[in-house]
């Protein structure tokens, strides 16, 4: 298995983002429109499926981005940063649609409390956040698929996904 761990200059414009506009407005603005530097619309990929795993008995929701054939591909685990959107943040988006258009069958999940993945409860205790079961989740998902080459399995981390990736 092997490690690719993405951060960089993009993210912290991303984030630099949230101290030039109030939340609020901002997250308003960006829901309805993520976009690069270049004000290139990104958040319309959509994935070929989406599919919901089970970690520690919560539903964790995950996209799938198909690479083109029928035959086995290498697949990536793409796991998401910080973000209050998850999987569904523009860099994932386009990362993992770009991925599987070279080749790589890739899942995308949202982490448990991130996205359309469910809350774990009690929401106030350390063990409930466990976010290496859902990255356990996700590999072992990628495992059991027919057109996963199996010695063939990456994890593609964005900033907190990628510290939980390493773990």
């Amino acid at each position: 298995m092997t490690l690719v761990v993405l951060a960089g200059f993009g993210f912290i414009i991303y984030q630099m983002r949230y101290h030039v506009f109030p939340v609020s407005i901002y997250s308003r603005i960006d829901m309805l429109r993520q976009g690069t530097l270049f004000d290139k619309r990104i958040c319309h990929i959509k994935a070929d499926r989406t599919v919901f795993l089970n970690s520690d008995g919560l539903r964790i929701a995950a996209d799938v981005f198909l690479p083109p054939g029928r035959g086995t591909a290498p697949a990536i685990l793409m796991l998401h940063g910080s973000s209050r959107w998850g999987r569904q943040i523009a860099i994932i988006r386009l990362l993992s649609r770009k991925l599987s258009e070279r080749g790589y069958y890739v899942l995308s999940i949202d982490f448990r409390g991130f996205g359309d993945s469910d809350d774990p409860k009690p929401e106030d205790s350390p063990q409930s956040w466990k976010y290496e079961d859902d990255v356990r989740a996700g590999i072992d998902f990628l495992a059991n698929q027919r057109r996963t080459d199996h010695d063939r399995i990456f994890i593609v981390g964005h900033s907190m996904g990628a510290a939980f990736g390493i773990y």
